[in-house]
């Protein structure tokens, strides 16, 4: 979800003065398989889970070999951006 859309879901709640603060986090995986289980712990296992286990392994194949191609000295990166959104609700 984009934040000008969270904005407009916080004003149209009554919120005024929104603000919103992103950081950016850069993520380094020692190799594929710490990544791999790095995705059952978060909500970006949802998808992972409803695949049947045939295409979830051939999928793990695909994923590997092209991350081979992205690996860095120091590891895999993964940039990932956090969004808070700050704002004031006045008292009726």
């Amino acid at each position: 979800m984009k934040s000008d859309a969270v904005k407009e879901m916080f004003s149209q709640a009554g919120f005024v003065a929104i603000q919103v603060v992103s950081k950016q986090f850069d993520f380094v995986w020692t190799d594929e398989q710490e990544w791999w289980s790095s995705r059952w712990t978060d909500g970006s296992r949802f998808p992972l889970e409803r695949m049947q286990p045939s295409v979830l392994e051939q999928f793990k194949r695909d994923v590997f070999k092209k991350m081979e191609q992205l690996k860095q000295a120091d590891g895999l990166h993964e940039l990932r951006v956090a969004c808070s959104f700050l704002g004031t609700k006045p008292l009726v």
